[in-house]
């Protein structure tokens, strides 16, 4: 196929599209170009496009079926999850709009809840998955857990987004900036201590430094890390260090929610986590919290502790 010159879908030939062998295969690959140039255009981040990308691989064995033809009975051997239900609405959305399919199938499929994520990593936990990863993911690990960041936040830190004399990580570009009613142009993560000086010494040994430098690369050739690198790097971590058992399988997101709920134990308050997390409502960032039976009881012992000193002490 050859590149469009505009919005992504001149790439589709019209003999196809006429001759009703316009595939599911062509509506993809003309909207993955039409995302790529959004992402040459600083509109979309590469982050999105990683998105749709690993969520499309789950059309594989439809890559020939009409795209017109599509229906959800199709998708059978599908897991209908928020994300590709998601990504499957804007994919048809738009090729409605650019008239490469006549009609959206899937304007009222049911896009279900996103899953909420229950896991905690204890410190032990948290010690063997950094003892089994190698040096460079075990750093990237390490500062998205002590910054409650989001992994791409951290996989694509570039070396200009660091104001050392302020200790906070300036993000440009960040989740929910569009809905922000402050209209925020820059979202801070503030770094610790210990993250500032890790970064210090990264930087000292870093072969390049220049501001649009990433921060964290890959042992391989030391390129940056990609978002499936990041996926792969933790799968082999997490089976080495025996974090595969049943249950909620261990991600990069874990971190994120292991340093809120761990942040909410150390009685900082909901609406500084949020503030950190870069969270505009603090309803939000509830769902990274996790209470455990030993939570639980403490906070009841307490309950009581604080009635004793009160008007009912006596009885």
């Amino acid at each position: 196929m050859t590149l469009p010159t505009d919005n992504g879908a001149d790439n589709v030939s019209r003999a196809q599209f006429h001759q009703g062998m316009f595939t599911l295969q062509h509506l993809i690959d003309s909207y993955v170009t039409h995302s790529r140039l959004m992402v040459s255009a600083g509109v979309t981040s590469t982050s999105t496009l990683e998105w749709y990308l690993a969520q499309f691989k789950h059309l594989k064995l439809l890559a020939d079926f009409p795209a017109e033809a599509l229906r959800t009975y199709h998708l059978a051997s599908v897991e209908l999850t928020n994300a590709f239900c998601r990504v499957l609405k804007a994919l048809y959305k738009w090729g409605t709009e650019q008239e490469l399919v006549p009609k959206n199938p899937f304007v009222k499929l049911a896009v279900p809840p996103c899953g909420r994520r229950e896991r905690v990593l204890t410190r032990a936990e948290l010690a063997r998955l950094y003892r089994v990863s190698p040096r460079q993911f075990r750093r990237l690990l390490f500062v998205q857990l002590h910054t409650l960041a989001r992994p791409g936040e951290i996989r694509q830190l570039t070396w200009g987004q660091i104001d050392w004399g302020n200790r906070v990580i300036l993000l440009t570009k960040f989740k929910g900036q569009k809905r922000r009613k402050d209209k925020l142009k820059a979202r801070p993560i503030p770094m610790s201590w210990v993250v500032y000086r890790l970064l210090v010494n990264m930087r000292r040994k870093a072969k390049d430094t220049s501001p649009d430098s990433r921060v964290f690369r890959s042992p391989r050739y030391g390129r940056p890390w990609t978002s499936n690198g990041v996926r792969c790097a933790m799968r082999t971590a997490r089976s080495v260090a025996g974090l595969d058992g049943g249950g909620e399988r261990v991600v990069c997101y874990t971190l994120r929610h292991t340093g809120a709920t761990t942040a909410i134990r150390n009685d900082v308050s909901l609406k500084k986590v949020a503030e950190i997390m870069g969270h505009t409502r603090t309803t939000t960032t509830e769902r990274y919290l996790h209470l455990d039976t030993k939570d639980m009881v403490e906070t009841i012992d307490n309950v009581f502790i604080r009635r004793k000193r009160g008007p009912e002490a006596s009885t």
